[in-house]
């Protein structure tokens, strides 16, 4: 079974992103301002990354929640090592905090399929106790300013440019169409969001590839924690990363992939998460109050949910009409 991403799997969330900038551009013609384009590919570049990750889980059938809670940690365990070892130990830091967010991600894929917990409660626990315990050893006051090092990273040397968080953006998401479309475990990822058990029965060990997208997206947080810390300048360990888990599910769903696994596409996650940061902003373009874009988010993430599961319904029953449901081209992943 060869996975690629057709055109269609994406087509409307670009679409969507098109009736966006033209209605904003209506409504204000001088509203795309080379610095407000900038601060929104800022944006975009950390929600981004982090769908990425997050569509790994959703692809082999589950949801990560604890991505906040390892962007936070990312942030702390890198400030701690700047803070109090000084510029050398940056890197240091960077590896540790990985390590650290690595050890969270292969918890919640053990946890996931060996104790068959659900994947959205096992990550909103763990996710909170990682938090708790963060508090626990740092408090919750601000860490201070980033590294220069850091800044440049996601900024760049001069004002008025492209952000490099844009390219950090545009590397990982042809790195995840790679692994998705062109590796043996892409293909293999599929199958087991698809049909976990034509992958059991064709030798694919199931379990073992769900652990490894929950490590994928602790790590892949690890990256989008940094880029937010980088273009914000400082380190507030509660607001900074707040809401992001559930941007990256809109940005997911958005852009194609269906929860539950069966149908994933990176660029469209792209695409999702290029859309989701243009609603949030033209939310208050309208005049809204800020508070209104948790009300849109929860609106567009039901609407997916709802349009998901008709979508899974008529794929069941599809299914069971079907003469011979397991394909053979469905059993070889290679």
């Amino acid at each position: 079974m060869r996975q690629t991403e057709s055109v269609k799997q994406y087509a409307g969330v670009f679409i969507v992103i098109a009736l966006l900038v033209i209605s904003a551009t209506i409504y204000r013609p001088d509203y795309f301002q080379l610095d407000l384009v900038y601060m929104m590919l800022r944006q975009a570049a950390c929600l981004g990354i982090l769908s990425i990750g997050q569509m790994f889980v959703v692809a082999a059938g589950g949801t990560d929640l604890s991505v906040v809670a390892s962007m936070e940690i990312s942030m702390v365990i890198t400030m701690l090592f700047y803070n109090r070892l000084g510029d050398n130990w940056l890197l240091a830091g960077i590896l540790t905090a990985l390590v650290v967010c690595l050890g969270l991600g292969l918890i919640n894929g053990t946890l996931i399929t060996q104790f068959k917990v659900a994947p959205f409660l096992t990550t909103m626990f763990t996710g909170a106790i990682f938090t708790g315990v963060r508090r626990m050893f740092t408090g919750v006051s601000p860490m201070g300013s980033i590294p220069p090092a850091l800044e440049f990273f996601v900024k760049g040397e001069e004002a008025g440019e492209v952000p490099h968080a844009a390219f950090i953006l545009l590397a990982v998401t042809l790195v995840g169409y790679i692994v998705l479309n062109k590796t043996v475990f892409g293909r293999k990822l599929v199958l087991v969001g698809s049909n976990p058990t034509a992958a059991e029965f064709s030798g694919i060990k199931v379990k073992q590839i769900r652990i490894i997208t929950y490590c994928i997206s602790a790590g892949v947080a690890v990256l989008a924690g940094l880029i937010i810390a980088g273009y914000t300048g400082y380190v507030d360990q509660e607001t900074l990363a707040a809401g992001k888990g559930f941007d990256s599910l809109i940005a997911v769903v958005l852009g194609g992939n269906l929860l539950g696994g069966g149908k994933s596409t990176v660029i469209g996650t792209f695409g999702g998460a290029l859309a989701t940061t243009l609603i949030l902003n033209i939310v208050v373009l309208f005049g809204f109050e800020i508070q209104h874009q948790y009300v849109f988010k929860g609106l567009i993430l039901l609407a997916v949910i709802l349009i998901t599961a008709f979508a899974n319904s008529q794929s069941i029953k599809n299914f069971f009409h079907q003469k011979n449901p397991i394909a053979s081209d469905q059993i070889n992943p290679s």
